[in-house]
């Protein structure tokens, strides 16, 4: 065996022993294994709990929209999105059209003009007059449109309902609308009240006024759970709104569409306001009212919208839907009713209950025209709102 030379030798031992006589210090060896440990931790937890299952969800989601693809150039796309047929109902306006008008962006000189959008007000007048206010909105070069549940769980439904008809507003029909216009016929039919006549003169009516009467403390006035504990609750708050109000008033509530078709805006493709949501993929005009004015979510696997949140939100799958889409035929939709995720702006769905009558804001989505041409600029303007839920339930 070949020996080093001498001086490589000694380099080599004197290199040996450095390393044997290295030692890094015990805080340095400590903050060496807490990196590694939370490095480990992170990442499978970031992994497992965020990037795993939006990946699987992004799977999901493509699959559906090949699926749906195919079967749409076939003509039978839509039952891949729970396939419905649309019930007729001779008392429900199904989509109307917004007239040109009041879109920024199409109406003759509408530099300036501006398409204001609010959702859920429950009766919360005040909160809506101060928020128009703080818009220093006018009727004359600005249009309204209310997202759903004018009324109900708040403490003023009928000044709400009259306010909105007297700035001219547009509206769309919301599950608590409906609610207590179902309300309103079932009393009418059980003889309770007499049916609204042609003058408009106000029925017979319980003067308890807008509360929720009979409600026991601490009731959670924000369950909407239509099979849940709070379902009698809810039925009993839809019939004494209903007694509260006069023909002109449920006439014109009966009025709102549930879909309000804006049409094209520049910027966003084509405009819609509904109350809860839509399903991807499915023509307005065959969209299913209750799930409309209900729908929380869509299962991927299923395909099936629901109003309950046993699913992915309906909103995810309508962006994912809609980034898949040509621009020319993306649209975007402005909605209300889920509180409970508060206001979630998205690039194709902006969701505006902030929670108002349970002590939350009130807020505005405001579509502003500018030069001929350009994209409307799009702003958020909230207030705060009075917690009527709580005050109702004396706590």
């Amino acid at each position: 065996m070949r020996r080093l030379p001498p001086r490589v030798s000694a380099l080599t031992q004197r290199a040996l022993r450095a390393a044997r006589s290295f030692r890094l210090p015990r805080r340095v060896v400590r903050a060496l294994a807490f990196f590694a440990v939370f490095s480990l931790v992170a990442y499978f937890g970031f992994w497992q709990r965020f990037l795993q299952p939006r990946l699987r969800e992004a799977r999901l989601l493509d699959a559906s929209l090949r699926d749906a693809e195919g079967a749409l150039d076939s003509g039978t796309g839509y039952r891949y999105w729970g396939w419905n047929v649309r019930p007729h109902f001779s008392d429900m306006v199904y989509v109307q059209k917004l007239e040109d008008k009041y879109n920024p962006t199409t109406a003759a000189g509408a530099t300036n003009k501006r398409l204001v959008v609010i959702g859920d007000v429950h009766g919360c007048k005040s909160e809506l007059v101060k928020l128009l206010d703080k818009l220093s909105f006018d009727s004359s070069r600005d249009h309204l449109v209310l997202a759903g549940d004018l009324v109900s769980k708040g403490p003023d439904s009928a000044g709400v309902i009259d306010f909105a008809r007297n700035v001219g507003a547009s509206c769309v029909r919301g599950n608590h609308d409906d609610r207590v216009l179902l309300a309103h016929k079932s009393l009418v039919a059980q003889g309770h009240l007499t049916p609204p006549g042609d003058d408009g003169a106000e029925p017979p009516k319980d003067r308890r006024g807008d509360q929720q009467a009979g409600a026991p403390p601490g009731a959670d006035w924000d369950m909407d759970d239509p099979h849940g504990p709070n379902a009698s609750l809810d039925s009993d708050r839809a019939h004494s709104v209903a007694r509260a109000l006069t023909a002109q008033q449920l006439g014109w509530l009966a009025s709102c569409p549930v879909i309000l078709d804006a049409g094209n805006v520049q910027g966003m493709g084509k405009l819609a306001v509904v109350h809860a949501g839509l399903v991807p993929g499915v023509p307005l005009e065959r969209q299913d009212p209750f799930l409309c004015m209900n729908m929380r979510t869509i299962d991927l696997e299923t395909r099936l919208p629901s109003e309950d949140r046993r699913g992915s939100p309906w909103e995810r799958i309508w962006n994912h839907y809609q980034r898949k889409q040509m621009p020319s035929q993306r649209s975007t939709v402005v909605y209300g009713h889920d509180a409970k995720r508060g206001l979630n702006i998205q690039a194709y769905s902006k969701g505006l209950d902030s929670g108002c009558v349970r002590g939350g804001r009130l807020t505005a989505l405001v579509l502003e025209a500018g030069k001929p041409g350009a994209d409307v600029t799009e702003s958020y303007v909230d207030v705060p709102c009075d917690n009527y839920v709580k005050k109702a339930s004396g706590s």
